[in-house]
């Protein structure tokens, strides 16, 4: 696949159903219009998952803004996620503490509803989508 083709807005995800596809295409349209932070997403637009998915990835640590990262440590934070609960905790890679930051605040509530709303991507899912999907 080719990098435009994966950046594109239009093009379906690969990695999940059609909720996935319709939120990245929503956020993408909020986010150009109407001035929806990039970090208030639930989506990534740069893997084409749902944020939780992969917040883990080097492109989602911003040194500048704070977010996955420790200012004390001047380190990239870890990021971990129970898809079960629902709960996302985010950790210093350094000093093992938690970056306390309204950066790092809001990277929690965007993974968290990234959670809820795959979840709820899975549960409206059709027989044929879940077949195709496991």
């Amino acid at each position: 696949m080719s990098i435009s083709a994966q950046a594109s807005p239009l093009a379906p995800s690969p990695n999940g159903g059609r909720q996935l596809t319709a939120t990245l295409r929503r956020e993408d349209a909020a986010e150009e219009r109407a001035g929806l932070s990039p970090h208030d997403r639930i989506s990534c637009p740069v893997h084409r998952r749902w944020l939780y998915q992969c917040v883990s990835s080097p492109a989602h640590a911003i040194r500048v803004t704070g977010h996955r990262w420790c200012r004390e440590c001047d380190a990239a934070a870890a990021v971990a996620v129970d898809e079960l609960t629902g709960a996302v905790v985010v950790t210093c890679s350094r000093c093992l503490r938690v970056p306390d930051s309204a950066a790092n605040r809001q990277l929690l509530r965007a993974c968290r509803a990234s959670v809820v709303a795959a979840r709820q991507a899975r549960h409206h899912r059709q027989p044929w989508e879940t077949r195709l999907a496991g």
